[in-house]
């Protein structure tokens, strides 16, 4: 049996009472055939997408820098704590460059959020080149603020 997703040239996704909710852009089918399930994009985030593409010619998305990450529970101040510890971090972007982070480091807030991979892609993915994304980060077992500007991807 045949399993893939299938490319389709989307289409508006309908509630009941015929309100946009969204656009469809993929599906995923065992048959080939156009039954399965449905991949779409949120009516919001369409909108969105759309403005940048009229506003700049371009989507443009907010960067910090080239770094890997993983997910750490650890003891601060006598208290359970998780924060992404950095991995991997590359010489380049402003994490490195403004907030003078480095491998080892551990990042324990994001706009004071709990530090986790799903917070942290969630304020790039709602922020735009020039934002401001806050983050409270452990280094050298003292916590330091940083305020980093967002860059424009492949600056």
């Amino acid at each position: 049996m045949q399993q893939s997703i299938q490319e389709i040239q989307g289409g508006a996704l309908l509630n009941q009472r015929g309100n946009l909710i969204g656009m469809s852009t993929n599906i995923f089918s065992k048959t080939g055939s156009y039954s399965g399930i449905g991949f779409a994009l949120p009516a919001n985030k369409m909108i969105e997408v759309a403005s940048e593409i009229i506003k700049y010619g371009t989507v443009k998305r907010s960067w910090i820098g080239d770094f890997r990450v993983r997910f750490k529970r650890f003891i601060l101040n006598d208290q359970l704590t998780y924060g992404l510890e950095i991995l991997e971090l590359k010489e380049k972007g402003p994490l490195y460059e403004i907030g003078h982070v480095k491998q080892g480091d551990i990042i324990v807030k994001i706009n004071d959020n709990i530090a986790t991979w799903e917070n942290l892609t969630g304020a790039l993915n709602n922020s735009f080149p020039g934002d401001e994304i806050e983050l409270k980060v452990l280094q050298n077992s003292k916590i330091k603020d940083l305020t980093l500007i967002t860059m424009a991807t492949g600056n």
